[in-house]
C-alpha cells in the first residue's frame, strides 16, 4: 500500500482554522455515530429480563471521522465517503493517510522556514482543539444515553404492554388460588357461626 505524503505546497494551501461553526457542524453530524448500540438484559437465559439497550464509543469510527476532518476541512484533499455519509473516510483511505503518518509529516515541515512553521503550528493546534470538541460531545452523549434512570423508565415502558400486562394479572390471579389453597390446607375448613352440636354449644376444634 502506498500512503500519503504531505509537502510543503500542501501546508501553504491549506487551512490553518477553520471556523467555529464549522467545526461545530462537523462534530454535531459525525459525534453521534460514534456509537455501538449494546443489547443487555437482567438475569440470564430463557428467565432473563430485557433492558434498556446501553451505548460504547466506537473508535475506529472516530478515527475515520477525524481523519477525514484532517484531510478535507484542513488540507484540502479529496477522498470518496462511504455509506452516504460526506465525513466518513473509508477503511482502505484511512490506512493510506494513517500509514503516513499525517501528524509526524507536519511536525517535520516546521523546519521548512518560518511561514511554513507557523502554518503548521496554527494548523495543529486549531486541529487538536477540533478533536477536543469531539472528545466532549461523544462523552456528554454517552452520559446521556447511558443515563440509569432514563434506562430504567425506558425499560418499563417497554414492558408495559398489553400483553405484558394480561400475562402478569394472570400470573396474580393464579398465586391467589394458590394462596387460598394454602391457607385452607394449613387452617382447615372455614368455621360457619351457629351451633356446631346437638346442645347448642360451640363446635368441636379440628
Amino acid at each position: 500500500m502506498v500512503y500519503k505524503t504531505i509537502d510543503e505546497k500542501m501546508v501553504q494551501e491549506a487551512r490553518s482554522y477553520v471556523p467555529l461553526m464549522e467545526k461545530a457542524a462537523f462534530v454535531e453530524e459525525t459525534a453521534q455515530c460514534c456509537f455501538d448500540r449494546l443489547g443487555v438484559q437482567f438475569g440470564e437465559g430463557d428467565l432473563g429480563l430485557p433492558m434498556a439497550s446501553m451505548y460504547k464509543e466506537n473508535t475506529q469510527l472516530k478515527s475515520r471521522y477525524l481523519m477525514g476532518a484532517l484531510v478535507k476541512l484542513y488540507l484540502g484533499q479529496d477522498y470518496e465517503p462511504v455509506e452516504g455519509d460526506k465525513w466518513l473516510m473509508a477503511a482502505d483511505d484511512y490506512d493510506r493517510w494513517a500509514g503516513g503518518n499525517p501528524l509526524g509529516q507536519l511536525e517535520q515541515l516546521k523546519g521548512k522556514g518560518t511561514q511554513t512553521r507557523e502554518r503548521v503550528f496554527a494548523l495543529l493546534r486549531d486541529f487538536q482543539e477540533l478533536q477536543e470538541r469531539m472528545d466532549r460531545e461523544i462523552q456528554g452523549l454517552l452520559q446521556v444515553m447511558n443515563d440509569p434512570v432514563g434506562r430504567f423508565l425506558s425499560t418499563i415502558q417497554a414492558q408495559t404492554t398489553p400483553e405484558v400486562f394480561q400475562k402478569g394479572a394472570a400470573e396474580l390471579e393464579r398465586a391467589r388460588k394458590e394462596l387460598e389453597d394454602y391457607q385452607k390446607v394449613r387452617g382447615g375448613a372455614p368455621v360457619h357461626k351457629g351451633g356446631g352440636g346437638k346442645d347448642g354449644g360451640a363446635p368441636a376444634a379440628v
